[in-house]
């Protein structure tokens, strides 16, 4: 039986890398060959300079060793040399279209004899059947060539220019398979200039980059014009196929539908090149549906041999974006690196193709693991995406900011004119700039660009419900989960309520995606009781299910490292769908939690622990967990203690804790729990940080402080006597040196509990206020670095101290009336404390502040509280504001609705039918304790 012996044409191939690798490395530069992936390349060269300085030129080389490649001699413009031939036309394609320049060596078999030719246009010929390149015998493989190398490769990456493109480009000066790349990837250059008016020819790249620009009316123009250009209706029908495409993308951004992409892609008539344009358009279409796995479908259905490698590589771009988003890592590295090779042999100067091969730069880099980046990594990226595509991308998300600015400034300056008829520029300007990057795969462009445009509709477009959804679920989908927490709070704080459910119908733990997922569990957390109860159980479960190692969530969770917090947080906002399971499995987490870790989710773990329906013998397990803890300065240790409360598993801790002063430890516990000594050892660490205060102030420093020790000071004074100097707090507030925000709670506090203090105490207080407003004389503390200003609490303090009729009551509040709107605000609370102030509470409910429209609403309910027959009058007020305000509105008479009070029924039964099931359960038990 014979040995198995390597082939001969292998072993050469192998002699003939090996020496060219090596004469590079003695050159000083870096040759990496290319294995098994040699398509025509054996080597690819990082380029370096005298010093060795990497240039970031990359070099190509082809090796062919044996005496037969040097069996064709030949003879050009009086130099001999050999012709170097290949039997197909292809290998020339491949190298004059590759993005790295390419040279071709021939080494002899004893590798005495090496020479090079440039493998380029200029130097390759046909043959009819093939190519052939002459080689000269006087281009020696020596180092002497080391700059014309060099200069030749810097000539060759010299990018072509596109100065004045938009004027004298002609998309039909393109090969046929790459107008459809343009038109979507570079619409700018495609897409006639509007100077030129519609006397220009219109053909099907210059419609499609006119939708693609977010003005689709411009072809509507053209088709007045031009007998020959199709309505975009009629163009469905048409002879040509590229009409047929931008017919079907006209569909989908006008009017959401779909189904022309996909006729096109099964039409056996549909051009290869066309096919892969749609079938990419139309994976986004299905992407904006959830539908991730019938996206990739759609793309991998269209490769085929019969696609040039760009088109390959612009399918295979988005299909990694698309596997990444579901959590298929291994299958999004297999196809970015199936998108370089394939973009690797497209033409260097396809600014189309550019746009592509950065996109494939950056998602290979957002998929490589943090730990394995390098800076020289980033540096590439950086280069990489900026491209002229990237320059052209720029122009409308400029554009659009800019229009933008010109919206808010005629908002300010109320400008008088009136546009009729006016699109909304401002909007399909930033979102042609993100459609344009989202087709180029670059999906963090797309995001920005995204959010961008949500936030340009919602702080200055003409905001529709309609268009309010669809801002905030864009939000969602590009991963802003701080601009969605912020948006929804907003809506949910003030209406309108109705928008709330539909923002969450089709949001469910399947259609999460790796840049939507931090901020799904936002809307989670947010809008957990809006949720239909089958989607709110199955978020119920999968999140709890996530609390063990495994979970399905986590594969395609954001790595932000946010995701233990939001969890638990996204588990909070589903608390009403609890069951007694859920309840034991998040205890059990709680609970088990290291000390540590639990101390970075103390928020989380405490939100979620104050509306958990927690069992006795859950509140003491939880109690035994803080005793464990035993570290004063762990937050969660007081968060699990308050859960538990004072009793005999807690009480050791607590009263250590308060006797100390640890106001960490009275936060969890009610005043009425705290003992006399302990108040006034927390009285005394007050008082310490009050000094600090004053102290930091004099000194220009500011400190943060968890605790508002000021607001604490005064509970006390009005809670406990003895236990703090009420004249020492009142020294404080009346110091011109402490900022306004350190003295606002602690003045609120003295106003709710002036009525019920005595006369002496109440003269004081009038002195201390009335010394805080001279000083100020009505300041709004611009220049207060903190927490925000002093408001009108001195002015609210000041009016409590006067009769309700007086001319001193009355002018405190015309302040508080003519400030700003916390001085509002804080008018609405003063009112709500004193008879006959009901109509100014009504006036202060159409406040163009939302704020203050909500605490004029909280004052109406007091009112009506404290005088139910005030409600023949101003009932059907508070029921309409309640009706089409948010939940603060509705927060308002639930708050205030506790104790019997029948006239609120009314209220309390339509609140039974509000969309949140928290709301309906609380109007609920409030009814049943009327």
């Amino acid at each position: 039986m014979s040995k198995p012996r390597q082939p001969k044409t292998v072993q050469l191939g192998e002699i003939g890398e090996s020496f060219c690798t090596l004469f590079f490395n003695q050159l000083g530069w870096g040759p990496v060959p290319t294995g098994r992936h040699d398509v025509g390349t054996d080597l690819f060269v990082q380029m370096r300079g005298h010093d060795l300085t990497d240039l970031g030129l990359m070099l190509g080389v082809q090796a062919k060793h044996g005496d037969s490649f040097f069996s064709r001699p030949g003879h050009v413009d009086g130099r001999r040399g050999w012709w170097f031939t290949e039997g197909a036309d292809h290998h020339g394609e491949y190298w004059t279209d590759h993005h790295v320049p390419h040279i071709v060596i021939l080494i002899s078999d004893d590798t005495t004899t090496a020479v090079w030719a440039y493998l380029d246009t200029e130097h390759i010929q046909s043959t009819g059947v093939g190519i052939k390149v002459f080689v000269p015998d006087d281009q020696r493989l020596t180092k002497d060539h080391r700059d014309q190398w060099i200069n030749w490769v810097m000539r060759s990456r010299r990018r072509m220019t596109h100065e004045g493109a938009r004027w004298r480009f002609n998309a039909s000066h393109l090969p046929a398979d790459q107008r459809a790349r343009y038109c979507l990837l570079v619409p700018r250059i495609v897409s006639p200039h509007p100077s030129r008016g519609t006397d220009v020819a219109f053909s099907w790249p210059e419609a499609i980059s006119v939708i693609i620009e977010g003005t689709p009316e411009r072809w509507s123009h053209f088709t007045g014009k031009h007998p020959d250009v199709p309505s975009p209706e009629d163009a469905h029908a048409h002879n040509d196929h590229g009409w047929r495409l931008a017919a079907a993308i006209y569909s989908w951004l006008t009017g959401g539908i779909h189904e022309p992409l996909q006729t096109l892609l099964t039409a056996e008539s549909t051009p290869p090149h066309l096919r892969s344009a749609a079938a990419v358009c139309l994976a986004l279409a299905l992407e904006d549906q959830s539908r991730i796995s019938d996206a990739v479908a759609a793309l991998t259905s269209q490769h085929s041999e019969t696609l040039s490698n760009s088109d390959k590589g612009w399918l295979d771009i988005h299909q990694a974006r698309l596997l990444a988003e579901i959590g298929d890592h291994a299958g999004a590295i297999e196809a970015v690196n199936s998108a370089n090779i394939h973009l690797g042999t497209g033409p260097r100067d396809d600014v189309a193709v550019e746009a592509l091969r950065s996109a494939a730069i950056w998602l290979l880099f957002t998929l490589t693991d943090r730990t394995d980046r390098t800076d020289q990594s980033m540096t590439d990226v950086v280069t990489a995406l900026d491209t002229t595509a990237s320059w052209w991308r720029r122009y409308p998300m400029s554009t659009g900011l800019s229009r933008a600015l010109d919206r808010v400034f005629k908002q300010w300056s109320q400008d008088p004119a009136v546009q009729i008829f006016e699109a909304d520029t401002v909007h399909n300007d930033l979102y042609s700039a993100g459609l344009i990057a989202r087709l180029s795969g670059l999906s963090a462009e797309w995001n920005a660009a995204a959010g961008t445009l949500a936030k340009a509709d919602l702080s200055t477009g003409r905001t529709s419900d309609e268009r309010l959804v669809e801002s905030i679920d864009l939000l969602r989908r590009s991963g802003r989960h701080k601009d969605l927490q912020n948006t929804v709070r907003k809506v949910k704080r003030h209406g309108p309520a109705a928008v709330l459910p539909r923002l969450v119908r089709d949001v469910t733990p399947d259609t999460m995606t790796r840049t939507s997922s931090r901020a799904d569990l936002t809307l989670v957390s947010q809008l957990g009781p809006y949720f239909p109860p089958d989607i709110a159980s199955t978020w119920l479960g999968e999140l709890i299910a996530s609390l063990q190692p495994g979970g399905s969530l986590v594969n395609k969770v954001s790595t932000d490292g946010g995701f233990p917090t939001a969890r638990l947080h996204a588990i909070a906002g589903l608390v009403d769908f609890a069951d007694d399971d859920h309840v034991e499995a998040i205890v059990h987490h709680i609970a088990t939690l290291p000390a540590q870790h639990a101390e970075v989710i103390a928020p989380a773990v405490d939100r979620l622990l104050r509306v958990l329906r927690l069992t006795s013998a859950q509140r003491t397990a939880l109690g035994g967990r803080a005793v464990e803890i035993n570290d004063d300065n762990n937050r969660v240790q007081w968060v699990l203690a308050g859960t538990c409360g004072r009793n005999s598993t807690t009480e050791a801790l607590f009263r250590n804790a308060l006797l100390q002063g640890d106001i960490s430890a009275a936060a969890e516990i009610p005043l009425s729990a705290i003992q006399l000594d302990e108040a006034t050892a927390i009285g005394d660490r007050c008082r310490q940080k009050l000094a600090d205060i004053e102290t930091e102030t004099r000194r220009g420093s500011f400190s943060g402080y968890i605790h508002d020790y000021p607001a604490w000071y005064a509970r006390l004074v009005t809670t406990f006597e003895g236990s703090a100097d009420l004249d020492y707090l009142l020294s404080f507030l009346r110091s011109p040196q402490v900022l306004g925000s350190r003295k606002r709670h602690a003045l609120k506090i003295l106003s709710e509990e002036f009525a019920d203090l005595d006369a002496g105490t109440q003269g004081k207080i009038r002195d201390v206020a009335e010394t805080i407003v001279d000083v100020s004389n009505g300041a709004r503390d611009t220049a207060d670095p903190l927490e925000g200003p002093l408001g009108g609490a001195a002015l609210e303090l000041l009016f409590h101290t006067y009769p309700a009729a007086s001319s001193g009551a009355a002018t405190a509040l015309a302040r508080m009336l003519s400030g700003t709107k916390l001085h509002r605000a804080d008018a609405a609370d003063a009112c709500a404390r004193v008879n006959g102030y009901e109509n100014l509470l009504v006036t202060l409910l159409a406040d163009h502040d939302q704020d203050v429209r909500e605490r004029a609403i909280t004052g109406i309910t007091r009112r009506l509280v404290t005088d139910p027959e005030l409600w023949s009058i101003y009932g059907p007020i508070l029921t309409t504001a309640v009706a089409t305000g948010g939940e603060l509105a509705v927060a308002a008479v639930l708050r205030n609705t506790q104790t019997d009070n029948s006239v609120f029924t009314g209220i309390l039964e339509e609140l039974t039918q509000h969309p949140s099931i928290s709301v309906r359960a609380t109007a609920m038990k409030r009814l049943h304790s009327n």
